[in-house]
């Protein structure tokens, strides 16, 4: 489980993230959704350990997430940032293997090899294991660092549980692969893994999510089940854009039909 308590990050004068509290538990899928700049990335960084919140405790287990040993941490948790500068000449393989680093002693065994695989199939990139990776498109590189992600944690070390942190996994990626993407989260999600993931597309988070949480200014203004958190009234209120929420026609989520020429543009 990794769990949020109230957390709050401050830069300078401004506070990103204003007392913030939610959980994920293993098994579960919890997306956050919300406009720009409402504070997501940064919330994730703070349940990742990448920023430290100003107040507040982020928690992974039974203990606080800034007492476990960086390698402790990465042998349990995996992230996938929204934005990975990596320029060397590495290739998809390399690149994919990488998450196999906090498990290895001394060098890469045959079982690290073989889940480098696995994950590079479970993300339709083995046609990429021997491309330089610089040279991929935007939504490869993407489903190569997602594969790495994947690799990182695959199978659970010394029965501890897992956690999988994914901010805006399904940017650059065209329709097959943002499902793609769902469905692997979801898979881990069901092998035990407590997964939280940042989202711009209201659908896929009502398909994908067991939870949503909605951030806007910096602040949690919603969170439960997608069918009862995700309403015409809260996307008005939040997104400014005009919606029918129907009953979707096959799954048991709600489905969001915004109206393009109902919503609210400010010049």
């Amino acid at each position: 489980m990794i769990e949020a308590r109230q957390v709050s990050f401050r830069t300078g004068a401004v506070t990103l993230v204003k007392e913030v509290s939610l959980a994920a538990k293993p098994g579960e899928v919890v997306a956050i959704v919300g406009p720009n700049g409402a504070g997501k990335s940064t919330f994730l960084k703070m349940l990742s350990g990448e920023l430290s919140p100003s107040s507040g405790e982020v928690r992974m287990g039974d203990r606080p997430l800034a007492e476990w040993a960086v390698l402790e941490r990465a042998r349990v948790r995996a992230v996938l940032s929204q934005h990975e500068d990596l320029r060397f000449a590495f290739t998809g393989f390399d690149v994919v293997l990488l998450g196999r680093s906090p498990h290895v002693v001394g060098t890469e065994s045959v079982r690290d090899t073989a889940i480098t695989r696995l994950a590079m199939s479970a993300t339709d990139t083995l046609a990429f294991e021997e491309r330089t990776y610089v040279t991929l498109s935007g939504g490869e590189r993407q489903r190569i660092q997602l594969a790495r992600a994947l690799a990182q944690i695959w199978e659970a070390h010394e029965g501890q549980h897992r956690v999988l942190l994914l901010d805006e996994p399904t940017n650059s990626l065209d329709l097959h692969h943002q499902h793609a993407v769902l469905h692997w989260a979801r898979k881990m999600a069901a092998d035990g893994v407590a997964v939280v993931t940042v989202l711009h597309d209201l659908n896929l988070a009502a398909q994908c999510a067991d939870r949503v949480a909605v951030l806007r200014g910096g602040r949690c203004v919603a969170e439960g089940a997608p069918k009862d958190v995700l309403t015409a009234a809260l996307v008005r209120e939040v997104f400014s854009v005009e919606a029918m929420v129907l009953p979707h026609p096959e799954l048991d989520c709600p489905l969001i039909v915004t109206n393009f020429n109902e919503s609210r543009v400010e010049s």
